[in-house]
């Protein structure tokens, strides 16, 4: 996409872009560093990855934009607009501030060549994996419990432990328990459950978002103005 098909915006969707992605892996990754949880495993890893790619997408589908293709930035703001409502806390609002970047990106970039038919498809299809790939890492999740103590010389050991032992459910609810008893030599002790994506969960969001991006990057129509340019 040239200069001139932005206008006034065009420093708006790169900074909205790198805004997106420092967003994305403080989701995915920043809970870990002042919660109590073991260290990471293969799959809890290949989960925080994964979560950090689909909050993502809408960034990369921004970057795939600037590349001649402006229609792109119209499903990067449906999905983070979408994705701006998937924390209880609420502090996913804070994506509807890129969202709103790449919109104004949209509407002030050249109009696509082709049909417009082909576009709509476009925007329909990358949207409905983006969702499918976030809606996929939460489909079915395994909780993951575990014990920890920090002994007088200040070392702390993680133990994991079946969920059963955690938990029970109770007039159809989970309830958890956190009494842990400190042992000898022990000045803290306590316990922890999350909810984490399996395996095959993880590595099928990554593929959606895979095929996302091939479809964003080849299928799209690039804008009017590049395509005449990339004839001559």
């Amino acid at each position: 996409m040239g200069r001139e098909s932005y206008g006034p915006a065009r420093a708006l969707v790169p900074a909205a872009a790198a805004t997106n992605l420092v967003i994305a892996v403080i989701f995915a990754l920043g809970r870990r560093l002042w919660d109590e949880e073991p260290p990471l495993d293969a799959a809890g890893a290949l989960g925080d990855l994964a979560l950090a790619a689909a909050y993502a997408v809408p960034a990369l589908l921004a970057l795939v934009a600037l590349r001649g293709r402006p229609l792109l930035l119209l499903p990067a703001a449906g999905l983070a607009f979408l994705f701006s409502f998937t924390a209880l806390s609420g502090v996913s609002l804070v994506l509807l501030i890129p969202a709103a970047a790449y919109l104004v990106g949209f509407l002030r970039a050249a109009p696509p060549a082709g049909r417009a038919v082909a576009g709509v498809t476009v925007v329909l299809v990358v949207v409905a994996l983006g969702v499918a790939s976030f809606v996929g890492l939460f489909a079915r999740g395994e909780l993951v419990c575990w014990r920890y103590e920090v002994r007088e010389n200040g070392v702390r050991s993680y133990e994991r432990v079946p969920a059963d032992e955690m938990s029970f459910v109770e007039n159809g609810q989970r309830v958890f328990s956190s009494s842990v008893q400190a042992g000898v030599g022990v000045t803290e002790a306590g316990s922890g459950c999350e909810e984490r994506p399996t395996v095959p969960a993880g590595l099928a969001s990554l593929g959606l978002l895979a095929l996302l991006l091939l479809v964003a990057a080849r299928v799209t129509p690039k804008a009017a103005r590049d395509a005449a340019q990339g004839r001559r």
